[in-house]
């Protein structure tokens, strides 16, 4: 997504816009790194716990940067249908993301 938006959309898009595609890329980036490195270790902490805060993480991070995505494409193409949909997806699924991180951190402090 990044050598799309880098490549195709950098001409194309507003500075807002390009910055709110950077700002999904980024995220994306960061969780798909994150969620590497927690299935690295998954095999210490096997449990559902652990597995639902992984879930968390990984749907926040969809619904995030997907609704950017989604929003930064809708106002490029100047379409109005989907961002009422699209607008609030932005922040439960950053919520979600923080609300898996969370849970994991307590769930490792559990562990100890």
């Amino acid at each position: 997504m990044g050598a799309f938006g880098a490549h195709y959309f950098s001409s194309l898009l507003s500075p807002e816009r390009m910055k709110s595609l950077q700002t999904g890329i980024n995220y994306q980036m960061y969780m798909g790194l994150g969620l590497l490195a927690l299935s690295s270790i998954e095999s210490k902490f096997s449990t559902k716990s652990y597995r639902f805060g992984f879930l968390l993480i990984l749907m926040g991070s969809l619904l995030f940067s997907l609704s950017i995505y989604g929003l930064v494409y809708l106002g490029y193409k100047e379409i109005t249908t989907g961002k009422s949909i699209l607008g609030p997806m932005t922040p439960v699924g950053g919520s979600l993301m923080i609300i898996g991180w969370v849970w994991l951190l307590i769930d490792l402090m559990k562990k100890k």
